[in-house]
């Protein structure tokens, strides 16, 4: 017999759950939007395991949460709005698909924007965090030979 688990315990459980949930419904959408032909249902839930695992830090282990949940209205809702070609980043159990950027590498998104950083952007970013470290470094050595001095 498993010892009884906090209320606390539960909703991070439960919080858990329901974030590797939407995420993977996301991916699931993604499969289905690729419309394969000859797919099955199990198929393409492989694929979206095998997609969902490959991009985000931790393996997708609730499936069997996603089976009973997927056809719940919450993530029913979201499966619509996909298909009719409704806005996603406007509803509230939105999953961002559009940087699927695997978790260990070095993105350049642009926080609150959905596309990386080109080339001479991300250059002037780096020069100007440069500069800025630069003149920090320089105040420093500045400030260490005033004190010194004295």
């Amino acid at each position: 017999m498993y010892p009884p688990r906090s209320l606390r315990s539960l909703e991070e459980r439960w919080q858990d759950i329901k974030e590797q949930v939407g995420k993977f419904e996301g991916y699931y959408n993604a499969v289905l939007c690729e419309n394969h032909s000859g797919f099955t249902d199990s198929d393409k839930t492989a694929v979206a395991v095998t997609l969902y695992n490959r991009m985000e830090a931790k393996p997708f282990i609730v499936v069997h949460c996603w089976e009973i949940l997927r056809n719940q209205p919450n993530w029913t809702d979201l499966h619509e709005k996909a298909a009719h070609g409704v806005n996603l980043a406007d509803s509230s159990a939105a999953v961002d698909l559009s940087n699927l950027v695997p978790h260990d590498q070095d993105s350049s998104l642009v926080a609150g924007n959905k596309r990386l950083l080109g080339r001479d952007s991300s250059k002037a970013a780096k020069k100007v965090s440069s500069s800025q470290s630069r003149s920090q470094s320089t105040t420093d050595f500045t400030s260490l030979l005033s004190e010194n001095a004295r």
